[in-house]
């Protein structure tokens, strides 16, 4: 049944979504078209290394390395972007604008918002229509009856791995989310077995960690490197960024208790499923 090609199918959805927001990009700097390709990228990302794993083929090159490359570019003008809606946060909550902060991430943004233009001008998108086209290759292969559970057992897998990246949180915090696609990949109710709520939630947590992690760091280069002193922006500044670094130390530590639970419930799940079955 056509419905069974899931690779294929939630390919032709991303590339849909990557050129649609591609288009955008080459008529304006536009916020949400720049998240969401960037978006889409993680996802036929993601899909192109499950379809590896399925297949058990070794590739001498990156099939999206140009788009790879777009994506990076993209990512200066997203992080400026994450950066003044974190000031705007901290307005809401202290009444403090920041303002010599906030307008030096604009100043910077603009440099961002040239960048992804000449950058999506510049682009050949032909590399998402190369893998497209093998994956259409591969349909009857891709309907094969074990598929699904040879990419349930390929996902379970990883889950083991992340006991390895507790203290790599911004590499933990790639591998679940790879797990959160992989896992919307799969056909009918199955995505049940890794509990997608609470996997979706804890991506969320680690994301918001990773952006406010971020933002830190630009705080802290722009302070020590370009603000002068006697402004009483640099105290306030400092105070902030302690503030903000503990609130984040906070989230992180309960992340990772969140993801030993996580995987320790799915891995228990899958033990039982597969009992059952066998």
């Amino acid at each position: 049944m056509e419905e069974n090609v899931f690779i294929l199918s939630h390919w032709q959805t991303e590339q849909s979504v990557f050129k649609k927001n591609l288009e955008v990009l080459k008529d304006r700097p536009d916020k949400d078209a720049v998240h969401d390709l960037r978006v889409a990228v993680k996802k036929m990302r993601a899909i192109v290394e499950l379809y590896v794993r399925l297949t058990e083929e070794k590739l001498l090159d990156n099939p999206l390395q140009e788009t790879e490359q777009l994506f990076k570019v993209l990512g200066r003008q997203r992080d400026i972007e994450i950066c003044l809606d974190c000031l705007d946060e901290i307005n809401k909550e202290s009444g403090q604008s920041f303002h010599e902060c906030r307008e030096f991430f604009h100043f910077v943004l603009k440099k961002g918002q040239h960048w992804t233009a000449v950058a999506v001008r510049e682009f050949n998108d032909k590399e998402p229509g190369k893998i497209k086209h093998l994956l259409d290759n591969e349909r009857d292969w891709l309907k094969g009856d074990d598929l699904v559970a040879k990419a349930i057992h390929n996902i379970t897998h990883e889950f083991t791995f992340l006991q390895t990246l507790y203290k790599q949180p911004h590499k933990l915090r790639q591998e679940l989310k790879k797990i959160f696609y992989w896992t919307k990949l799969l056909p009918g109710n199955l995505p049940a077995l890794y509990f997608e709520k609470e996997l979706h939630r804890l991506c969320d947590d680690l994301g918001n960690w990773q952006d406010r992690a971020m933002f830190i760091n630009r705080v802290k280069h722009f302070r020590k490197d370009y603000l002068p002193s006697a402004y009483p922006e640099y105290n306030e500044l400092k105070d902030m960024l302690l503030e903000t670094s503990r609130k984040n130390t906070l989230l992180l530590r309960s992340s990772l208790q969140q993801t030993r639970r996580l995987c320790k419930k799915i891995s228990l799940a899958y033990t039982e499923k597969t009992n059952y079955l066998s």
